[in-house]
């Protein structure tokens, strides 16, 4: 046989059981603060786009010569082929720009002092392009001085495959 105590439940204790309230779930936690494994990748995306914006930064500053010397050589073609300057003037302009790529920019303090085929030379070797030696290149060297009959015919598609696609030279790490 079971006892059960006999409870009196009087009106005291119904009126405190009305009065509680309803079991409510906890508010969902908010999305702030944030948790630390998310601090973590949030750092980690600002220092790789900081390393990314570097790069990008100092390759632009690295480039911005050489895309100043393009420039330089597009207008010089434009104005030649407008007439507005003649084939020595042509070649003599170029060749200041050429002088001014390998001696200020790429820095063979050198090669400022160098005229004739010895300047020919090392600009057939910069640019890998024998060219300068044995064809049309000829006329940046010292024949434009000369009181002969002077053509910079072909001299605009070298300019093509030289100045208007100069890039700095590849350094070779010999470790």
């Amino acid at each position: 046989m079971n006892w059960i105590p006999s409870i009196s439940i009087d009106s005291r204790v119904t009126e405190a059981l009305q009065r509680l309230r309803d079991i409510h779930e906890p508010a969902v936690p908010g999305w702030w603060p944030i948790p630390v494994g998310w601090w973590a990748v949030v750092g980690l995306v600002l220092a790789m786009l900081s390393v990314l914006i570097w790069i990008v930064i100092t390759e632009r500053r690295k480039q911005a010569p050489y895309t100043a010397i393009r420039a330089a050589a597009m207008r010089l073609n434009r104005i030649r082929n407008e007439g507005q300057i003649d084939g020595r003037e042509y070649a003599t302009r170029l060749n200041l720009l050429f002088k001014e790529l390998v001696v200020r920019i790429e820095g063979q303090q050198e090669a400022a002092q160098l005229h004739g085929s010895n300047w020919l030379e090392l600009l057939a070797e910069r640019f890998n392009e024998r060219e300068f030696v044995e064809g049309v290149g000829r006329c940046l060297g010292s024949t434009r001085y000369l009181n002969e009959p002077f053509s910079d015919a072909g001299l605009k598609d070298l300019i093509d495959k030289t100045l208007l696609r100069v890039a700095p030279l590849k350094v070779k790490n010999d470790a």
